[in-house]
């Protein structure tokens, strides 16, 4: 394991999520937590998503395992897909999250499998001026909640909006076109 930068000391890495193409963009901070970059090929070898982030865990979703390894390369495949996930867990340094590069070490793991349950529940629904417990939803196989608060102005009149839901991967955009793919963290942009 790298060893932690110093207490409370800000953690830079890069932040973007991109589908087919380069991932170049924003930056993110985390106290006493790692950089992440991944990489999700397909089975015939064709980039689904490059995705860069800050994580307040130690812990990389890797399809329906998790990689725990910091400080190397790691290929991991889905027995049932095929597709590939290069993962990379650092926190020895600022922007560490650039790439699996050529110099870093490349294993091949079995990363541990996710502790919770298989199902997961979460409220489910979008509502103006006044949040909501409603209705829920069921998501299999290591999704996510979804909360986002937001205030929307609609001809120059605010609105609150709250919008709750199920998603299959750590990925979500704010009103305005910012990405967010931090988990277990409150983003405000």
């Amino acid at each position: 394991m790298i060893s932690n930068l110093p207490d409370c000391k800000e953690l830079l890495c890069y932040s973007c999520n991109s589908q087919f193409g380069p991932c170049d963009g924003n930056g993110c901070s985390t106290s006493n937590g790692f950089c992440v970059y991944q990489q999700i090929t397909s089975a015939d070898g064709n980039i689904l998503s490059t995705v860069r982030s800050c994580l307040d865990g130690d812990r990389v979703p890797a399809g329906p395992l998790h990689v725990i390894q910091a400080g190397q390369c790691t290929e991991t495949v889905d027995s049932n897909t095929g597709i590939r996930y290069r993962t990379y867990l650092c926190n020895n340094y600022n922007y560490c999250n650039a790439d699996c590069h050529p110099q870093l070490p490349t294993v091949t793991s079995d990363p541990i499998s996710p502790t919770r349950a298989s199902a997961l529940e979460c409220f489910n629904c979008n509502s103006f001026g006044m949040d909501c417990y409603s209705n829920t939803c069921t998501i299999n196989n290591g999704g996510y909640c979804f909360f986002q608060f937001s205030n929307i102005s609609v001809n120059g009149i605010n609105h609150l909006h709250y919008n709750k839901q199920c998603i299959e991967v750590p990925f979500a955009k704010t009103p305005n076109g910012n990405s967010v793919t931090e988990i277990n963290k409150c983003v405000i942009r």
